[in-house]
Formats: structure tokens, sequence, C-alpha cells
């Protein structure tokens, strides 16, 4: 069964009793973006969160100087005041509370783990992990997502990075076209509703755990990453995820300094890496390259480019004969392509490639006669790992348009990308990084198996994790060039 929502009004059915800054925004965002008028329609939540919970989570802003509640801010129904409340003939009922009145045909219901209500998201959050989005209509699963959140520690936070991605999730599903999912039903199982109680143990586990978080960092510097490299002419390491036997190597620093985002590149014989420098004491990271020796090892690692506010993620390439630099530059809300003045450590603006968008770890690939760009977005809050968007060009400067599915993907464990798109043999292949549990938890290995500009499709071949072999609990980007392989994780450098 085909879904079609153009030329249809839009319909919210919200709980008054359960009104969040969030849902308003939702609806000026609808009517913004969809050119057409939001309607309100009320309803009762199948798990709303409990009354008290504006209580718990004004206490945990103060004991996390958070500046405000955010989208979690209770509003009142007068908020909704200058909404229409009549239901034209043509409407798309988007249903967010459910209820024993819910809507059981001709409507959106919507749910997080298969119940209605912001209490449900609430409920998975303190059974310790993200809340999995979905659209039903009929029973029938028409979408779903899988949102990350920033600091599962601080309830108010993650219920805010959940409400920012629902946003993200029911706007675009509403720029598409669907089909519907048989013989899946829409998981309408019984949970146990979030109380005060819960709240509050959560929160006061939070607060333990930020406590132990600030007396870890009086004695370590973390996060602090390690770059592992190896030489190697196979390719089971990509295939199987099992890492070598012999371990990696890896590149040294003083502690207070580390190294991150590992791209290396092999031109005019000579093979260099560049890199995240990152200084603790400066809170902010460069771009350095080291040059590898005929022995097989990095020199030291000198600068490359420095602004004075955050670079990362080096994505070194070479088009029309010169070589080209895209750092990640999100803190400044744009993407700027860089050109080599001087390889490999001097390099000069060339042209701003998108403005006005928190992007995080853009990748270049050239396929099929077009130019594609990989990036995740933090689309206007939430996490900065959740959700991927995809943009065209004919040449890699510009002007890049974005794909008319976008966001593309919104999954905490299959979206961000984790090193350069590459090819082997016949097949186009992505390193995507997994942080569903937290940030750089592991790299998993996607084969691309559709890229055009209707749609975009990808297959898991293997996961790359922390083990034996690379001490840690992060793996966090891969990269190759010629027979060099290249990752990096995490580990903690000593303040003393």
């Amino acid at each position: 069964m085909n879904i079609a929502v153009s030329n249809k009004t839009i319909a919210l059915r919200l709980d008054p009793n359960q009104l969040r800054a969030w849902h308003l925004k939702l609806a000026t965002r609808i009517e913004v973006l969809q050119k057409t008028p939001v309607v309100i329609v009320w309803g009762q939540s199948q798990m709303p969160c409990p009354p008290s919970d504006g209580v718990l989570f004004e206490f945990e802003r103060l004991i996390h100087r958070l500046p405000s509640l955010g989208l979690m801010k209770r509003i009142t129904v007068s908020s909704f005041s200058h909404l229409s409340q009549t239901l034209p003939l043509n409407t798309l009922i988007i249903d967010l509370c459910g209820g024993p009145d819910r809507l059981k045909s001709s409507a959106w219901q919507f749910t997080y783990d298969g119940m209605c209500g912001e209490g449900a998201a609430l409920s998975a959050l303190l059974r310790g992990h993200p809340p999995r989005l979905q659209l039903v209509m009929d029973d029938i699963l028409i979408a779903d997502a899988q949102p990350g959140v920033e600091s599962a520690n601080v309830l108010l936070s993650a219920m805010n990075d959940i409400a920012a991605r629902t946003i993200s999730f029911i706007i675009a599903s509403l720029s598409r076209a669907h089909t519907t999912q048989p013989n899946v039903s829409a998981l309408f199982a019984t949970r146990r509703p979030a109380t005060s109680t819960m709240i509050l143990a959560e929160v006061a586990k939070g607060l333990a755990r930020t406590v132990a978080k600030q007396l870890l960092h009086l004695c370590y510097n973390t996060p602090h990453w390690k770059v592992g490299w190896r030489f190697t002419e196979d390719f089971d390491f990509i295939l199987t995820g099992r890492h070598p036997d012999t371990g990696w190597n890896t590149v040294p620093d003083d502690g207070h300094h580390f190294y991150a985002d590992p791209f290396p590149v092999i031109r005019n014989g000579k093979t260099h890496m560049f890199v995240e420098s990152f200084c603790h004491k400066d809170g902010y990271g460069h771009i350095a390259v080291m040059e590898f020796d005929q022995g097989g090892r990095p020199g030291a690692a000198r600068p490359a480019l420095n602004l004075g506010s955050h670079l990362s993620y080096p994505f070194v390439f070479e088009a029309e004969g010169e070589m080209w630099l895209m750092p990640e530059s999100s803190t400044k809300r744009n993407l700027i392509l860089y050109r080599a003045a001087h390889y490999p450590d001097s390099w000069v603006p060339e042209v701003t490639l998108l403005e006005d968008l928190e992007v995080s770890d853009a990748t270049l690939v050239e396929h099929q006669g077009k130019w594609w760009m990989l990036a995740s977005v933090r689309d206007d809050g939430g996490s900065y790992s959740d959700t991927l968007h995809i943009w065209s060009a004919s040449n890699f400067r510009g002007p890049w348009h974005a794909h008319v599915s976008n966001p593309i993907l919104i999954d905490a464990a299959r979206a961000r990308p984790a090193g350069s798109v590459f090819r082997l043999n016949d097949r186009l292949m992505r390193p995507v990084q997994d942080c569903a549990s937290y940030y750089g938890k592991s790299v998993a290995m996607m084969e691309i198996t559709r890229l055009d500009h209707s749609g975009f499709e990808q297959s898991e071949v293997s996961v790359l994790k922390a083990g034996s072999k690379w001490p840690g609990r992060r793996l966090h980007i891969f990269n190759r060039a010629g027979a060099l392989e290249v990752i990096d994780g995490s580990a903690w450098g000593r303040k003393f």
C-alpha cells in the first residue's frame, strides 16, 4: 500500500495535559517546510510522563548547570490558539498520544518502542537505551528510526535529544512517498510506566556518574585518542573485523596532546597521514600532518591548518591535479574546501561548500559521473551522530544540492561517516561510526548498494571493534591508502 501525503492538511493529535515546547516547534516546522496549515486534535496519552517530571527535570537542570529545559519545557493549550481545531476532509492525522481513544485507522500513529506518549520514551531511557521511533498506519509499519543521545547520564538532555530527533523524523517522513512494509505489526507492547520515583533514582545515578567523571578528569585527560597503523596487502580486517595477530603500531604522544581522525594519502611516491591534533590545555584541535619514512614509520607531526578554533576529520583528496582538504568545522556551522598552496602543510580556502549547518565528518565520493557528499548533520538539536544527509554536485566545488530524502537515514549505529568511501573490487565500501551506546564505540563496514537521486541503501559487511589487539572501549575511524591501514580509538592520558 502506497502512502501519499502531498496536498493534505496535517493534523497533530496531542494530549492537552502533556504539551511541550517541541510540539509547538514541530507544528511550526511543518507549516514552514510543508507549506500547509496545521490543525490540532486533542486526545489522551497512552503512556504519559508523571506530573512531577517538571520538578525533577528542573532539579536536574540546576545540578548539571543546563541553560534551560529546552524542548522539554511544559506549555499550555493557549500556545496553540492560533491553530485551527477544525478538520478538513483531506487531512493526514499524526497521532502523538494514542491512548484508549486512539485513532485506529486513517492516521499515522507515532510511537516510542511501540508505545505512544513521551512516557514511553522516558521509560526506554530508564531501561538504558534510546527508544526506537516508529510511524505506523493500521498497525503496519511505515517508517522507523534509531536516534542517539549525547548525554545518557542526564535525563533532561537525553529527552531533549529525543524530542529534537522526533521532529526530524516526522518532517522527513512527510517529505517522502512511503510504501508500507507488510507483515510488520506495530509493537503495542505493555511497558512499565515511568514514575517520579524511577526518575528521581535515575537523576541521582546521573549525578553520581557526573561526580565520578569529574574526579576522573582531575587525574586523566579524557577522552584521549590514539592512532594505530600497519602495512598489509590483505583485506581481512575490512571483511571480517578480525584484528591482526601482531596488533597495531601506535603513534606516540606526550599525554597532553592526542592525535585522531587519521587520513593517509600517497602522492608522488610519498606517504603522508593527516590527523586532528588536539591540545587538552587549549581545548580545540587543528590539522597536522606526518610523513612516513622509507622504513614505514611516521615522522613527527607538523601543523598543516590551524585557525584557532576546532578542526577535525581532515578529509584529503586529489582532483584536477591538485590536493584538497575539507576539514570538519561544525562549531563554525560551515564547511570550507581548502586547496594546497604548498602540499602538504600550506592550505588556502577555496570555497564555502555548506553554510548555517552543523555538519560532521563530511565525506566525498565520485560515483556514476557525479560527486556525492555524505555527512552527519545535527538537525536543530539532538545527537551529532544519528542523522545522515547526502548532497550531490557535478563538481566537487559545488554548488551542492540536498538529496530529496534528507535526512536519508536516522540511525545512531549506521549514519555517521567513519572514514573515506573506497572501492574494494567492484564494491563501494563505507565505514560508519556506531554511536548507539556511546560516541565512537566501533566502526561498521557497510557496502553502498544504492546511491542516486532517488534513494540510498547500504548493507553491513563487518564490524570493527576494540579488543585485546586494540585496547580501550572505542574504535572510531578506519582509512586505507595503498597497503597502509589506519584506525583510531580512545585511551586515557595521565595529567601527572
